[in-house]
């Protein structure tokens, strides 16, 4: 989604490195491997990084929730999920 927003701007770039996790995201900048990219609710306070927020955009991330098959009908996974589709649907 970044690069295609950079795309967009007009901005080429050359991705070297793509992390499966946050956390190897931060530890590979903390470790001086160059500029990483999260989503705002996956970002953590780092003593060792600087946070640089992109204001002018209307990137937006996905959550997915999963559960297994003969559990989506236990009564707390049900409310959850509920609860979970009621919120989705306010923000939509």
């Amino acid at each position: 989604m970044f690069e295609q927003e950079l795309k967009e701007r007009g901005v080429e770039v050359q991705v070297a490195l793509e992390m499966g996790s946050r956390e190897s995201v931060r530890e590979a900048v903390a470790e001086g491997l160059g500029l990483g990219v999260v989503a705002e609710t996956a970002y953590r306070p780092d003593p060792r990084l600087v946070k640089l927020t992109i204001s002018d955009t209307s990137m937006a991330t996905q959550v997915h929730f999963i559960c297994r098959k003969e559990r989506h009908q236990a009564p707390l996974i049900s409310i959850f999920l509920g609860l979970a589709h009621s919120v989705s649907q306010k923000i939509a």
